[in-house]
Formats: structure tokens, sequence, C-alpha cells
């Protein structure tokens, strides 16, 4: 319509005009359609580019096809190209797989006839350079191919060596396996004998310890009408001694056994020695003996009462024993590096060393006049442990001796 108006427009003109009209005509129009469909793809692929970003595919699916009509209108083939990616990327992200198949076939086609329309437009001189070409890179490709089956070939060899050194591993590992479980097994057996036989002594210790512990407690009361009973001073003595065996035995049998409790509990040292050694006063000044205390005021300890008092009944006694008249005996105590030393010195005779190596020996105490005295220090020692903690004597013949023990320091909570 609007070229039939132009004609007629034109019939009214001078020639030359009418020519400038007409040229205008058909000339602009192509000028306006090419800049207008440059135009339209630009803004179609900016559009779906934002889409993209959005990862809105199923909303890019139009805007591909129009980017494919636009790049086709304007004949451009790498825009046609492109436009046949960005459509397989929509696709793929929308999971249509069997579309995507069918729009990279249709890119292969357009892709190859573009080629072929390519390598039309070339010059022979060019087309025989690109089939030489085309030789030597099928016969480096065959070339290669034969590398790559050589490579293949020593892989599975070196894959069949590493297979059967995995096979022979695991044998061996597992002959290994076996052989350890095997004496693992037998281990178990024995160790299962050994603690039926551990568990078979404990019973008889348990049973052996309470035979003891009734027996004793039935011959305790017969000591003491035989003690009174007793017409001259040796046999009391010979009493006396046995029933302070016997009573060390006693005590002993209920330590190993569990009877005896263990209650400690934070108490004054000082205050505890000075009312133990009470009923020993009468004793001190028949002998003449001079008792001295170098305890630290305000030293607390932490102990079980009664196990202390046996401690130091068995300590005093042993020294009272050995100590001349007018003899000394010291009691020291003192901390150092968290642990709290107590102790007894006395000026007795003195013990010697084959005595010492002896002395806390469960096979009976040491020879000559510490005999019978072997149990009650045994006594002494295993108390202390109990305590957590350890006995130490030192002697000189002829200048006394030193019993002294460390327990763990108090410490305020």
């Amino acid at each position: 319509m609007t070229r039939t108006c132009l004609s007629k427009i034109v019939s009214g003109f001078r020639p030359w005009t009418a020519l400038l009209v007409l040229f205008f005509e058909f000339t602009f129009p192509k000028i306006v359609f090419s800049q207008s469909a440059d135009h339209v793809y630009d803004r179609h692929w900016h559009e779906a580019s934002i889409l993209k970003e959005q990862e809105h595919w199923g909303l890019m699916l139009p805007y591909c096809d129009s980017l494919l009509i636009d790049a086709s209108r304007l004949g451009n083939a790498d825009s046609i190209l492109s436009a046949y990616r960005l459509k397989l990327e929509v696709l793929a992200g929308m999971k249509d797989y069997a579309g995507s198949v069918h729009v990279y076939e249709s890119y292969l086609t357009f892709r190859d006839s573009l080629n072929t329309m390519k390598y039309n437009k070339l010059s022979d001189s060019t087309k025989m350079k690109i089939a030489r070409l085309d030789d030597s890179a099928r016969v480096s490709a065959i070339k290669y191919e034969e590398e790559i089956g050589q490579i293949q070939a020593s892989g599975e060899r070196a894959f069949r060596i590493y297979l059967i050194s995995m096979i022979a591993a695991v044998v061996l590992i597992s002959s290994v396996a076996l052989y350890l479980l095997r004496g693992q097994r037998q281990s178990r057996v024995e160790l299962e004998l050994w603690k039926a036989k551990v568990a078979q002594f404990e019973d008889f210790k348990e049973r052996l310890f309470v035979i003891l512990s009734q027996d004793i407690h039935q011959i305790m009361p017969r000591l003491d009408e035989l003690g009174k009973r007793a017409a001259n001073e040796t046999e009391s003595s010979d009493v006396q001694r046995l029933k302070s065996s016997l009573g060390h035995l006693l005590q002993w049998v209920s330590l190993q056994s569990g009877a005896m409790p263990f209650n400690p509990e934070a108490f004054d040292y000082k205050s505890f020695l000075e009312e133990s050694l009470k009923v020993y006063e009468g004793q001190f000044i028949a002998m003449g003996i001079h008792v001295e205390l170098f305890i630290p005021e305000a030293l607390t300890i932490y102990a079980d009462r009664q196990m202390l008092e046996i401690i130091f009944n068995q300590l005093i006694t042993n020294a009272l024993r050995f100590v001349q008249s007018g003899g000394a005996i010291t009691f020291f105590a003192g901390q150092k590096d968290g642990l709290t030393t107590l102790g007894v010195r006395d000026t007795g005779k003195g013990i010697g060393k084959e005595e010492l190596e002896g002395m806390f020996r469960r096979s009976g105490g040491s020879e000559l006049d510490y005999k019978g005295q072997g149990l009650g220090l045994i006594l002494c020692k295993d108390l202390i442990e109990r305590h957590g903690g350890r006995m130490y004597v030192e002697s000189t013949p002829g200048s006394g001796s030193s019993f002294y023990f460390t327990l763990p320091q108090y410490k305020k909570s």
C-alpha cells in the first residue's frame, strides 16, 4: 500500500526526482529491517541472560526459539550456533534430555553444513593442503592409537601383577590372623584356668582367715585367764608376748580379709599423739625414759584413727622394749613435697644390717631379739600402705633406731 502511494506521488515528479524517490523506496526498508533485527536479537539475548542468572529455564525456552529465528533472519551463522548452544543449556537445566538430543542433532547438522559450505568456497590448492593435513593427522591418530594400545597392554600386565600380589598378601594375612587367633584361643583357655586357680586360692585364703580369726578369738580369753594364774614373772612375760603376737595376728587377718573398716578423717596430730602417750606415762616414769616431741603446731593429718593407734602402739612398744633405763624416745613430724612424715626415734641398742633386710618379710620377723615382732611391723607396714604411704627404718647398732612413715599431705578442700 505504501509502495502504491509512493508510485502515485512519483508519477507527478520529474524523472530525476522520481529515481531518487524509488531508490529510497527499495533501500530504506532493508536498512531499517536490518537495524531492527539486530536490536531485537540483542534485546532477546539480554533478557534471556537475565533469566539464565535466575535459572528460570522454562521462561527461557521461548527466548531461545526467538533467538534462532532472529539469527536466521540476520543470516549470522555464529549467532545461530550461539542460539543452539543456549537452547541446549536450557533443556539440560529443565532435564529434558530427549529434547536436548534432538536440538544437538540439529546443531551438528547446521555446523556440518556450514563447514561444508566453507570448504566448497576454498581454492583447490587450499583443499589439497587440507587433504595432506588430514593424511598426516590420520597417521598421527594411528600412531596414537598404537601407543594407547601399548599403554593399555602394560597397564593390564601391571594390574595382573598387582592383583596377584594382593591375593598373595590376603592369603598371608589370613594365615597369620588364623595362627594368632588359634594362639589367642589357647591363651584364653590358659587364662581361664589361671583365673579358676586364683579364685580357688582366694576362696581358700578367705576360709583360712575366718578360721584363724575364730580360733584367735577363742584363745584370747583363755590367755587372759592363764596370765592371771601365772605364778612367776617369766611366765607372765611370755604370756603377754604370746597375747601380743596373737593380737597382731588377729588384726592382720582382719586387714587382709577386708573386715577392718577404713574411715579416714582430718584431725590434729599433736593432740592425737599426746592422748595416745598417756597410756604409757607410767612405764616412761618407771623406766626413767625421757620423751621428746618435735611436732609442728596445728599439724593436720588425714588418716584412720584406729589404724594410726595400732601403728603407734606397735612402734612405742618396740621402743620401750629395747631402750635402756634413762634412755630417750623422740617423736618427730614434718611436711615436704606433698607428704607428711611421722616417726619414732629411740636410743636403744639398734638393729644390724641382716636384721633390717628381713624386718618386713612375711615369713616371720628378723631373728635374735626382734623375733616375734615381725608380724607387728608387717601389720604397721600394711596399714600405712592402706593409707597410700610408705614405711622406713634406719638403725645403727649401739646408736638406736628410727621408724618413720609417710602419708599424703592433707589439703583443705
